[in-house]
Formats: structure tokens, C-alpha cells, sequence
């Protein structure tokens, strides 16, 4: 594998630009690293940055376009990392895009490459992607054992950051299965989904205290409590889920 320099300096820089939230840079960056880089490895890395940023911006068409773009540049390097990282950063971007059926493969195949060997470590996101999916899907109970497998390898790890990522999929998935029972008027189904939730609150209350995490992460964990929060519906809970979002916003420069 060839290393230019600027490469590494461009890579580097969209790298720093993601690390401190700067997403509009990070994004410009990668894709600068996309424009001047020749290596599938490089590349891969550079369109996944490039994704990554483009998800953080809500510009879900382009984390789509960008994630299948580092994936067959992963694929061509064989690069399974990146490949399962592409994998399921564009099945998130399909389920939000209301497209978790086309999502179902990449899934799978996240799966099976994080299934054995020294990628292992992605296996917690690669089951969060798939249960997501599940839950889209209205696959309740498929949805809440893959999650339990992802939060129990996301422990495993030891990474607070692993974990909260599993943390913020379950809620995800858990508050779009509230909302879509509700619009089908399924009281049974809402309830299930309100009973995991709370389940689930007192740990992610933990994790939020955990000192090694980001702020952003802390953040995110705070936001996606208060969604639950606001599935059951009291005063009280209304109250603190307005108070978690309140706390949940960058601050301002």
C-alpha cells in the first residue's frame, strides 16, 4: 500500500475536524482526501469520514451515497473493517430514510464478517444495525435480543463509548416502534415498548455519569432519554425530558 504524505495530512485533518464536532470541515476535508487520493484503502477511509460527517449534518441521501461509496472502496482493498463500519453507517441512513428492507442485506453482511476474527470489536454495532432494522420492521422481540446481544459485548469491551453507542440505538429503535404503535393505534404494542424503555433508563442514567465519556456522547445519551422519557407520557417525566434536551444542546461559542 502506497502512502502519499498529503494524504495522510488531508486524512488526519477531516479526522480532527470529526473528533471536535466541526462536521461541516470534516466532511470538506474527506472529501478533499476523496479528490487527490488514489489507494482503495485510503479512499475507503476518506468516503467513510466523509459519511460519517454527512450523518451528523442530517444529510442522510449523502451518508447514503458516501457510506456505499467507502464500501466498495473497502471491498476492492479488503478492508473489512471499513467495510462493516460502511455497512451499517448506510443501513442506518436507509432505515432513516424509511428504506429498512433495502437496508436488511447490508446488515446481514456486517454480521457476518464481525461474526469472527480481529473485527470482532464492530460486532456490538453491526448487531445494533440489524436490531434497529427489526425494529422498523415492527420485529419487536427480534429487535429488543439483538440489542441485549449488543449491549452485553459493548460491556464485555469495557469501551464506555461502545456502550453508549449501543444505548443510543436501543432508544432510537425503541422510540420509532412508541411512535409507529401509536399511529397504528396499538396500545398493546406502545405498552411493550414503553415497559423495555424503562428497563433500560436506569443504566443509561449510569452510563451518562461516566466521566471518560464526550461531551457529545454524554449529550446524545441525554437526548435520547428524554425521548423516552417522553413516551410515558407524566407531568413529571415531560418536565425532565425538557430539562435532559435543554442540557443536550452544544454549547454556544
Amino acid at each position: 500500500m502506497n502512502t502519499h504524505p498529503s494524504w495522510q495530512t488531508t486524512l488526519s485533518k477531516a479526522e480532527g475536524h470529526l473528533a471536535a464536532q466541526q462536521w461541516p470541515a470534516a466532511r470538506e476535508a474527506a472529501q478533499a482526501m476523496t479528490a487527490i487520493c488514489k489507494e482503495p484503502v485510503w479512499l475507503g477511509r476518506a468516503w467513510l469520514l466523509s459519511a460519517r460527517a454527512a450523518w451528523h449534518l442530517s444529510d442522510l441521501d449523502a451518508c447514503l451515497a458516501d457510506a456505499m461509496l467507502a464500501l466498495a472502496q473497502a471491498r476492492q482493498a479488503a478492508q473489512q473493517d471499513t467495510q462493516i463500519s460502511a455497512l451499517t453507517l448506510a443501513a442506518f441512513a436507509l432505515a432513516e430514510l424509511n428504506r429498512a428492507e433495502q437496508a436488511l442485506p447490508l446488515a446481514d453482511e456486517a454480521l457476518a464478517l464481525s461474526e469472527v476474527g480481529p473485527h470482532f470489536m464492530l460486532r456490538p454495532v453491526a448487531l445494533s444495525c440489524a436490531a434497529h432494522l427489526q425494529a422498523r420492521l415492527g420485529h419487536l422481540q427480534e429487535s429488543e435480543s439483538l440489542h441485549m446481544q449488543a449491549l452485553s459485548l459493548a460491556r464485555e469491551s469495557g469501551s464506555p463509548e461502545r456502550l453508549q453507542m449501543a444505548y443510543d440505538n436501543l432508544t432510537l429503535s425503541l422510540a420509532h416502534t412508541h411512535r409507529a404503535a401509536r399511529r397504528a393505534q396499538d396500545d398493546g404494542l406502545a405498552e411493550v415498548a414503553t415497559r423495555y424503555a424503562e428497563k433500560h433508563m436506569p443504566q443509561i442514567r449510569n452510563l451518562m455519569r461516566d466521566e471518560r465519556l464526550e461531551d457529545w456522547r454524554r449529550r446524545s445519551l441525554m437526548d435520547n432519554l428524554a425521548a423516552l422519557l417522553e413516551l410515558r407520557g407524566s407531568a413529571q417525566e415531560a418536565q425532565e425530558a425538557k430539562t435532559l434536551r435543554q442540557l443536550a444542546k452544544p454549547a454556544k461559542p
